[in-house]
């Protein structure tokens, strides 16, 4: 059986439940808010992402370009070249000296001294650190000068305020050119 429904056209739509309507307008406002922030965030997102690409890209093309250039025969940049790897493997191997010479340090090190700073600065290793008593400062010097067979200069030597710790800085001459910072290579 079918349920006939009367259709009143002529009658004006009355909203019985005005709430709801606000409600649903409220929602249609926040979703197309949220869709346009959203919106706004992907394409500053996508813009990032293709600009980041695109110098990526022109980087590339540059490094391209570079290595096409050096591999024209230029036997003045292969020299170049040669001295820069030349001098980089010297600076490297007197690196790996001051490694294996700081590790003994490290086991010849006295009990009441110790390093707070290793630093290299123009041929020149610089230690700093603290020690509990100057004999202690002064037997670290000692130590290296043994161990370095260079001049051991004892810099800068203080005394902090608040506690008994003396604060020095040991300057110590690096020649590249000798093995062991005395014997030559």
């Amino acid at each position: 059986m079918k349920l006939l429904r009367p259709v009143h056209r002529d009658l004006p739509n009355f909203n019985l439940v005005p709430w709801r309507e606000r409600q649903r307008r409220t929602r249609w406002r926040r979703s197309i808010q949220l869709f346009t922030v959203l919106g706004a965030v992907l394409s500053v997102g996508m813009f990032t992402l293709l600009t980041q690409q695109l110098a990526t890209h022109s980087d590339l093309k540059a490094l391209l370009a570079e290595v096409n250039q050096q591999q024209r025969p230029d036997t003045a940049a292969h020299g170049n070249t040669l001295r820069r790897a030349q001098t980089l493997y010297q600076q490297q191997r007197a690196l790996d000296q001051l490694r294996q010479h700081l590790a003994e340090l490290s086991s010849a090190m006295p009990v009441d001294a110790v390093l707070t700073g290793v630093s290299l600065d123009a041929n020149v290793l610089i230690l700093n650190g603290t020690g509990q008593h100057i004999q202690a400062i002064t037997s670290l010097q000692r130590i290296l000068q043994s161990k370095t067979q260079a001049r051991v200069v004892l810099e800068q030597l203080e005394t902090t305020e608040k506690s008994a710790v003396h604060l020095f800085r040991i300057r110590i001459p690096i020649d590249t050119d000798t093995d062991h910072y005395g014997g030559t290579s």
